[in-house]
């Protein structure tokens, strides 16, 4: 069973960066809705993820959750570059 859920590992990029930055700048992220478009059957979302009033990422999804988790996923990427001083 370990083996098996090894395998099918799904890393929630939400959870991670909020504890990264939680973490490293003793503040938790903020998510904002920036767009939604089309049709209620077919839409499409972008958000925004701020610390502090920094834009650490954005991304878009059919959902709102996979929007966050794009938006957390380039947070990642970008909260490793900064220090608490640049913010």
């Amino acid at each position: 069973m370990d083996e098996f859920a090894q395998q099918n590992f799904i890393v929630d990029f939400k959870t991670k960066f909020q504890e990264v930055s939680q973490a490293k700048l003793g503040v938790l992220p903020n998510y904002i809705t920036h767009k939604e478009e089309g049709p209620e059957h077919q839409k499409s979302f972008e958000v925004k993820v701020y610390v502090k009033e920094t834009l650490f990422g954005s991304g878009k999804g059919r959902t709102k959750k996979a929007a966050a988790q794009k938006a957390a996923e380039e947070g990642l990427k970008k909260i490793e570059e900064i220090n608490e001083d640049n913010l």
